[in-house]
């Protein structure tokens, strides 16, 4: 999902200046490394000027280990990462996207997952993720216990070959 640009940088300026003013805590920005980039010219210079916002440009599953809590602004790909991580975390999205966000999927993830429709109500979550209790934050994703990924690490299991075995069958031809 793309937010609409001028929101969004709206938005993060908005983010960037609650930020400032959290003295208490370091914030890092992770952004990716991109050339010539509209980031690049527009966030970047404004973070230089903030004294308690570090930017990173390493790849988020190196920055895990930097940080005691994640905040980001949507679920995505890092977000599960970070669920991974163990750390608390809080994905806030604006109500504008939530027709993307599939709400069965959010549910497992508890309060790790927020929409909010202003800034304002953003900063509030935020707040109480800084100030609540961080196992509240923290989600335990359910798992069977015959899932594959255990199967295969219990050295003592002997798996079918059709489970390992790739099929040389051909393809079935495509219309």
């Amino acid at each position: 999902m793309v937010y609409p640009i001028l929101w969004f940088l709206e938005y993060q300026r908005q983010l960037f200046q609650f930020f400032a003013k959290e003295k208490d805590y370091l914030f890092i920005y992770k952004q990716p490394i991109l050339r010539r980039t509209f980031v690049e010219k527009t966030v970047l210079p404004v973070l230089r000027d903030i004294p308690n916002i570090k930017i990173e440009t390493r790849p988020v599953m190196d920055c895990f280990s930097l940080a005691d809590a994640v905040i980001m602004d949507r679920p995505t790909t890092a977000f599960y990462e970070a669920q991974m991580s163990g750390l608390p975390v809080l994905a806030l999205y604006p109500d504008f996207i939530e027709n993307m966000i599939a709400k069965e999927a959010c549910a497992s993830f508890g309060k790790s997952v927020q929409s909010f429709s202003t800034p304002e109500e953003a900063f509030q979550k935020i707040t109480a993720f800084l100030d609540g209790n961080p196992s509240d934050y923290i989600s335990e994703l359910p798992l069977r216990d015959d899932n594959l990924v255990r199967i295969l690490k219990d050295k003592k299991s002997t798996l079918p070959v059709s489970l390992l075995d790739v099929s040389r069958q051909p393809a079935p031809a495509a219309f």
